[in-house]
Parts: C-alpha cells; sequence; structure tokens
C-alpha cells in the first residue's frame, strides 16, 4: 500500500472510486434513472396544457380574445333573476319609490316582461344599500334615481345603475361567468331609456312621435387579442419548485437506504473517508440537478414560456442550480435524522407537498413593503420559500420586457433577486453544518458519538488523537459488573489479572473492562438498563485466531460490534495495535477487515466492482487493484462470478465475496462474525483453509456456532455466557478441563451384515425366508450389542451408552478413568473378535460438550444467584 498519500489524496481516491459506484448504480437502474431526468419536461408539459386551456377560454370571450372583425349583438330585455341554492331574488331593486319612479318602473316592468314580485323598492339610496348590505345575492342590480321631474314643459330624470358583481360560476369552467355589462347593465339602461323616450313621446310639446320604433345593440370593435393570461406568473413556481423538489425524494431513499442497510458503516468499518462519502453523493446529485435544470429550461423554450423568453438566460439559471445545490444540503440534514428508508420516503413527499402548497401563497403575503425584516428572514431560512419569491419576481416581469441580469439587485425595494441568491445560498451552508454536527454528536444505531464539542478538539481536524482519554481508567464503571474472584474462572482471572498489568502495545489486540449498556432511558440509570457486556478482559497475540462462542444474545456480537466501531462501547477500552477504539477509530480502520454477519452488498453491483471500491478504501495503488481483485476472488472460489451482479449470487457465494471483502488489502486484523453461515460442506472447508493460511502476520478474531469450525481452526477459544467471559484457553485445555473425559466409539462386525444383505437381494427366495433372516440378523445384532455393552460397562466402571446405530456404539467415559483406560483398551483388543468389533476409537469429548456443560453451569449459578 501506498503510504505516502496524505488526507485529501486519500479522500479525493475515495470520493472517484465512490463516483463510478454511483454512476454503475444510476445506469443499471435505468427506470428510476429516467424518471429522475424527466420529471421536469413533463411538470412543464403540465403547465403547458394548463396554458392552452386558459387560452381557449380567453378565444371565445371577444371583448379580450383575437377579432379580427367588428361584432354586434342586440340588446336584449332584462333577465330575470334566478334563484341559486333554493334562495330567491330580485331582479332588480330601486329608489325612490315616489309616484313618478313607480309609474316608469311599472312600464319598464311590462315591457320586459316582469311581475310586481320582481322588484322592491325603497324610500331612498340609504334604505336600499341597507338592504344590500344585509341580503347578499338577494338582487342583481338597482336603479337610484338621483332625479326625476316631469313638467309640461320638460322631463328631468338622472339616475344610477348598480349591479351585483358576485359571479356564481354554476359550470364550473374557466370564463363561465359572463360579464356584466353584457348581461345586466346594457339590458336595465335600455330598458330604462326606452320608457324614457316613450313618455315624451307622448308628450306633445317633446315633437317625438310616439310610434318610434329604437332597436339597441351593442359591440365590439374589431381588434387583436388585448389581454394575455401568464399561468408562469399564478402556478409556475409551483411547478418549477415541483420538477427540482422530487430530487429530494429520490436523494433520501438512496443515501438512508445504505444507511439503514449497514452499507455506510461498513465501508467506514474498511477505511472510508467520511468528506469522500458525502462529497461523492453531493456531486453526484448536483450533475442529476443540473440535468434537471437544462430538462426544464429546454422544455420552457419548446412551449414558448416567456419567462423563458424574456428574461435573461442567467437569472433563472442561477436561481434553479443554488435552489437545486441547496435541496441536497438540505437531504443531507434529513438524513443526519433518519435510519429507515421507508420513513424517509415518506418524509419526502410530505416535505415535497407541503412546501408546493406554502410557496404559492406565502411570498405574495411575506415579501412585500411594510413587513418586518426579521420576518422574511425567519422564513427565508428555508429555501423553497425564498425560491419562489425569485420565481415571482421573474414571472411578473416576463408579463413585460423581462428580467435583465444587471438589474437583479434594483428590480425592486423588496428582496430583490440578488438577495434570493444570497439566502438560498446561506441556507444550503446552514443545513449542511447541521447535518454534519448532528451526524457527529448523534449518529443513531450505528457509530459512535462524539463529544457536542467535538469540532473544538484539535484532534478532530488533525487526525492525531489525544490518548489522555483513552489510557484513564473508568474506575466505577469497571467495579460496577466486576464478580467475586471465588465466582469467575481461574483462566478468565488470570487473563484479567495479565491485562490490567500489560501496556497498550505489549499484545496485538488487548481489551481492558469493555462494556456495553442499552439505556432504557439516556439521561438517568435504571433498573430496565441492559448489559450486554460485562466487563471483558483479554488479550490476544499476532499471528492468531481467536474464536469467540456463546449462544445467541450472550454479547459476543456486541463485542465485536464495539471492536468495530459499528457501536460506541458505554466503558472500558480496547487497543488494537497500540491504537485506541475509542479516539482513534478512524486508524485502527486503515487495518482492520470486516465480515458482518450480514452481507453488506449492493445487488447492482458485482464481485468485481465490490473488491475494487474496497481495495480503493484500502488504499491500494491503482496499478495493483486488479491483481488484488483476481487474488481475492480467487482465493475464497468465484472468480468465475466476478462480472456476475450480487443480486444473482447464491446465499452461500455471498458469504465468500464477504470474507474476500474483509481481506482485501492484507489487514492486520480481520473480524469475522459467522462467516461460513450459508455455505455447504466443502465451501466451508474451503473458507476455512483460506482463514488459516490468512492468520500468518494478523489477528483474526472469529464468532461462529459451528464447534466444529473452532476445533478445525481456532488457536484459542473464548465461551461467553450472559455477557461474561465463561472460560479461555484452547481446544484441548478447554477439553481436558471442562469435558466428561472420552469418547469411545466401537464399530461393529460387518461381514455377516454384507452376507445378509446379498443373501436378501435374492430374488429366488421367498418373502418368508427373507422375513426369517431378517429376524435372525436382528437378533444376532442386539445379541452382539447387548456383548459389547456388558463388557465395557463391567469392566471399565463409569462408562455409559451415549448413542447406538447397526453399526457402532459410543461410549462416554469420565476424566476419573483415565488411569485405568489404557488397561481396559489393551483388554478390549483381546477380545475384539470374540466380541464382534471391527474397529475401535477413542477421542476427548467434543468442544460442542464443553460449550454445552459451561451454558448449563451458568443457568445453574443464574438461578442459585436470582
Amino acid at each position: 500500500m501506498d503510504k505516502e498519500l496524505g488526507f485529501f489524496q486519500i479522500a479525493l481516491k475515495q470520493t472517484l472510486i465512490l463516483l463510478k459506484k454511483n454512476f454503475f448504480l444510476s445506469i443499471r437502474k435505468k427506470v428510476t434513472t429516467a424518471i429522475q431526468l424527466s420529471v421536469p419536461f413533463f411538470f412543464i408539459v403540465g403547465l403547458y396544457l394548463i396554458q392552452l386551456a386558459v387560452d381557449d377560454a380567453e378565444s371565445t370571450n371577444a371583448l379580450i380574445g383575437d377579432t379580427p372583425n367588428s361584432i354586434y349583438n342586440k340588446v336584449e330585455l332584462i333577465s330575470k333573476c334566478k334563484s341559486h341554492d333554493g334562495i330567491d331574488c330580485f331582479t332588480f331593486i330601486y329608489s325612490p319609490n315616489n309616484t313618478l319612479v313607480n309609474g316608469l318602473i311599472d312600464r319598464l316592468l311590462v315591457n320586459n316582461q316582469l311581475g310586481q314580485l320582481d322588484t322592491l323598492g325603497f324610500k331612498d339610496s340609504y334604505s336600499l344599500n341597507e338592504f344590500i348590505l344585509n341580503n347578499p345575492n338577494k338582487t342583481q342590480a338597482a336603479y337610484v334615481f338621483q332625479e326625476a321631474s316631469l313638467t309640461s314643459t320638460s322631463l328631468n330624470i338622472v339616475y344610477d345603475i348598480q349591479y351585483n358583481s358576485s359571479c356564481i360560476n354554476r359550470w364550473r369552467n374557466i370564463g363561465a361567468c359572463p360579464p356584466p355589462i353584457e348581461t345586466t347593465i346594457a339590458p336595465m339602461q335600455v330598458a330604462m331609456d326606452k320608457v324614457i323616450i316613450e313618455i315624451l313621446g307622448k308628450n306633445p310639446i317633446s315633437g317625438v312621435a310616439s310610434s318610434v320604433e329604437l332597436e339597441w345593440s351593442i359591440g365590439v370593435l374589431a381588434h387583436p387579442k388585448t389581454k394575455y393570461y401568464n399561468i408562469v406568473t399564478d402556478l409556475g413556481s409551483i411547478f418549477f419548485f415541483a420538477s427540482l423538489m422530487f430530487q429530494l425524494v429520490l436523494m433520501l431513499q438512496d443515501i438512508i437506504a445504505e444507511k439503514e442497510n449497514r452499507l455506510k458503516e461498513g465501508m467506514r468499518m474498511m477505511g472510508l473517508k467520511e468528506i469522500a462519502y458525502y462529497v461523492s453523493w453531493f456531486l453526484t446529485y448536483t450533475v442529476y440537478i443540473v440535468l434537471d435544470v437544462f430538462v426544464l429550461i429546454a422544455s420552457g423554450f419548446i412551449v414558448g414560456f416567456k419567462f423563458f423568453l424574456r428574461n435573461d438566460f442567467g437569472t433563472y439559471f442561477c436561481l434553479f442550480i443554488l435552489f437545486g445545490l441547496s435541496i441536497i444540503c438540505f437531504a443531507f440534514f434529513l438524513c443526519s435524522l433518519l435510519s429507515k428508508s421507508q420513513v424517509a420516503t415518506f418524509l419526502g413527499f410530505f416535505l415535497f407537498i407541503l412546501f408546493s402548497i406554502l410557496q404559492a401563497f406565502i411570498p405574495n403575503l411575506l415579501y412585500i413593503d411594510g413587513k418586518p425584516y426579521s420576518i422574511q428572514a425567519i422564513f427565508s431560512l428555508f429555501s423553497p420559500i425564498v425560491f419562489a419569491k425569485g420565481l415571482t419576481d421573474l414571472a411578473k416581469a416576463s408579463d413585460y420586457s423581462g428580467l435583465r441580469w444587471k438589474d437583479i439587485g434594483t428590480h425592486t425595494t423588496t428582496f430583490p433577486l440578488i438577495l434570493v441568491y444570497r439566502w438560498i445560498v446561506l441556507d444550503g451552508v446552514i443545513f449542511i453544518l447541521l447535518g454534519w454536527y448532528i451526524d457527529n454528536v448523534f449518529p443513531g444505531e450505528f457509530g459512535t458519538p462524539k463529544p457536542f464539542y467535538f469540532f473544538l478538539l484539535p484532534s478532530y481536524w488533525t487526525g492525531k488523537e489525544d490518548l489522555s482519554s483513552a489510557t484513564e481508567s473508568d474506575q466505577q464503571q469497571q467495579e460496577e459488573e466486576t464478580l467475586p474472584n471465588n465466582e469467575m474462572d481461574e483462566d478468565v482471572l488470570a487473563e484479567e489479572r495479565k491485562v490490567k498489568s500489560m501496556n497498550i502495545n505489549q499484545a496485538a489486540v488487548l481489551i481492558k473492562n469493555l462494556r456495553k449498556v442499552y439505556r432504557h432511558n439516556m439521561f438517568v440509570k435504571t433498573k430496565k438498563d441492559f448489559c450486554a457486556v460485562k466487563g471483558t478482559n483479554l488479550s490476544i497475540e499476532n499471528n492468531q485466531l481467536f474464536a469467540l462462542l456463546g449462544p445467541n444474545g450472550c454479547g459476543k456480537t456486541t463485542t465485536l460490534n464495539m471492536l468495530t466501531g459499528l457501536f460506541g462501547q458505554t466503558s472500558g477500552d480496547a487497543f488494537i495495535f497500540g491504537k485506541s477504539i475509542k479516539t482513534q477509530m478512524s486508524e485502527i480502520r486503515k487495518f482492520m477487515g470486516n465480515c458482518p454477519q450480514k452481507d453488506l452488498l449492493w445487488s447492482h453491483l458485482t464481485g468485481r466492482e465490490h473488491i475494487e471500491l474496497y481495495a480503493a478504501f484500502k488504499n491500494i495503488p491503482k496499478d495493483l487493484i486488479n491483481k488484488e481483485v483476481e487474488d481475492r476472488l480467487q482465493e475464497v472460489g468465484i472468480i468465475h462470478l466476478e462480472n456476475k451482479r450480487t443480486h444473482v449470487y447464491s446465499a452461500g457465494e455471498k458469504r465468500r465475496l464477504s470474507v474476500a471483502i474483509a481481506m482485501t488489502g492484507s489487514p492486520k486484523i480481520v473480524f469475522l462474525d459467522e462467516p461460513t453461515t450459508g455455505m455447504d460442506t466443502v465451501s466451508k472447508h474451503q473458507v476455512w483453509d483460506i482463514i488459516e493460511r490468512a492468520k500468518k502476520d494478523k489477528v483474526i478474531i472469529l464468532t461462529t456456532h459451528y464447534m466444529e469450525e473452532c476445533e478445525a481452526i481456532g488457536d484459542r477459544v473464548g465461551i461467553m455466557v450472559a455477557g461474561r467471559l465463561k472460560c479461555l484457553g484452547d481446544n484441548l485445555h478447554l477439553k481436558n478441563k471442562f469435558g466428561t473425559g472420552y469418547r469411545l466409539t466401537i464399530y461393529m462386525n460387518s461381514k455377516n451384515n454384507n452376507n445378509n444383505n446379498n443373501n436378501i437381494n435374492n430374488n429366488n427366495q421367498s418373502k418368508e425366508e427373507i422375513k426369517t433372516k431378517n429376524d435372525i440378523e436382528i437378533h444376532a445384532l442386539k445379541v452382539t450389542q447387548h456383548r459389547i455393552i456388558s463388557f465395557v460397562t463391567t469392566t471399565l466402571q463409569g462408562a455409559k451408552v451415549f448413542s447406538k446405530s447397526n453399526e457402532q456404539i459410543i461410549f462416554t467415559i469420565p476424566r476419573q478413568r483415565t488411569q485405568e483406560l489404557p488397561y481396559f483398551l489393551e483388554t478390549l483388543e483381546v477380545n475384539q473378535n470374540v466380541l464382534g468389533i471391527d474397529d475401535i476409537d477413542v477421542n476427548l469429548s467434543s468442544l460442542e460438550e464443553v460449550f454445552l456443560k459451561i451454558a448449563e453451569d451458568s443457568n445453574l449459578l443464574a438461578k442459585k444467584t436470582n
């Protein structure tokens, strides 16, 4: 490995390999990537379709639509007021209700085919207006006569028309409410003027013929389109925001999925730099954001939105890019708080909807003259809000000639665009700093929390750790779980005394009073607190494989998780080649390999790509990575799968790949948590051979459920029960100390059985003959078994039958009979032919028996203590 590389060179190298990983994942998840890049296009198309619907509604309105020829329509009679939702209404009301006005109204009612119930008169305008205020939507119009006098020489009438501007859109269509000038004002004016002319026609002084027929029309002169509704002004901020905000949902899914599946922590345990991880994701989603912005802008140009055509390109391009980057920063902040991908997806969509609603109306209410800047600043801490302000300004500017880049600081006195840019950048910085701080102090389920003042420690920035905190004794906590000496195994007690007297460099691995307590309440101790590991003391030499055994829940995996930094310890410490797991875990991970209980693999990456990734974390030179990949995959026997994605691997093949990853980079210490789970017998033995060869110049700490695995490759074994080490030693020592003694296996003579089988297969024999011979054989077998059992149990006192079958009988022999065993075996060999014995085998008790005895003794002790 090249040790000359500095921190930033290593971080750059890791960033590049992580970018490669993200690129492969993107191109292999084609549907997700296609959705990511096409979302802006579909939102623009949706906005354009709404614009077309509005344009179509406007085109049917002659007042504002394109009208190449003048249009004239006859003014119809006053339309009768129709009730709405069962509420009766007056067609019109009037004031004052004196004799002259009443006469005018009576004639108008006749001319327009209306009745007295369609109108209501008031003594003055005050009473009329009071009625309107107290009875909304009870009338559609009103006549208010200012002057009304008739003499033989003159007629003087001055009146106003009031109309109800409320529009009840009964059809729920755009433009369904007709203009009031056509439906109300013109018919009422024409109707009243017609009555006035009729009165004048009957007056001989006026000189107007009473038979004159008049017809009024209202028209629209020819004109081009006089109004353009810009949909972007009202709805653009929602659609543009949604186009970019959708990336938040997908980013949360990607990062939280790696966090939830322990992939991130798995990479950290193999030497990943935190900065490389976040920079790689930041750059990956920056590419997505930039591509989305160009798709958004190109789509806007294609459909011809004035927002894109009239404003300077830089004004909205900078706004979109800065907002997209702030979304990435906001996602990092949320990732520091979340650990479940389902929760992250739900929260992402919730925020997507929430901010879509808020940014639709808050900017118009907030960023106006007279609002305190402090209130504006508080809301501006959320980039979607201030982003909407920028979009609104650009949309309004596009209604005219657009906004020039040189005017971004002067186009308005309230939060100009330049201030919007600055606030979006500030928001991004704030959220990424918050995410960085929370991720270090509250790492969640996985990882070791740092003190709240970690950023003030020189060691955090220099990488040179302060060992004082690592070598201090946690005296109070060390004594809490210590057992009396008479209750501890003598080997465990001797190991504890040895560890306490050792210097941190005197053993490859030195574990000092390591404890892990799961608190029911994080602030105070309670009776519900659970101590998973109760003060482990252990030393392991180099070139040694230490096997840690124990039943489920005994604390062995928790111990490994503390040693690898997956969990933080409650107290105590461990030193790996002189480095503290409490303060120097980042240094330890440079020379550490880890195969966790669960395979930490990406389903869309190949075996080769996995090894390449971790080889880069181990700082292997680029020109040697290919050889490292081939060596590791060849070593575990899956070189033929190197270019296959891991989702097609079997469970055993995935475990082999995990072992290969753990061995990548020639680590000085390797942690193997049940490495052969799911493997067949042949694969299991192959991996044992790999582990046996790999012990040279390194320490291997292994947990397993297979006793034969410990016997095959374990140099030293520790059995843990209920969070404590119960025994220590090599296999032979533990068997001698805790085993029940020896196992005597006697294989019975099978010559007669073979002959009998041959006879039974003879088809010429009758069923009765075959049954008779079977009975004879069974009787002979029972006689032989009885003869052997009787001889062994009477000759060697204490021998007991453990199991028996047609081929063999297994006896257990207590350790107390060790002195008598040689004489007994000589006697047994002398009588071998007489007893019908084919072979004899003697072994010490198995490690499984030792394990079961220790677990049973621990349970009895626990019951006695309780």
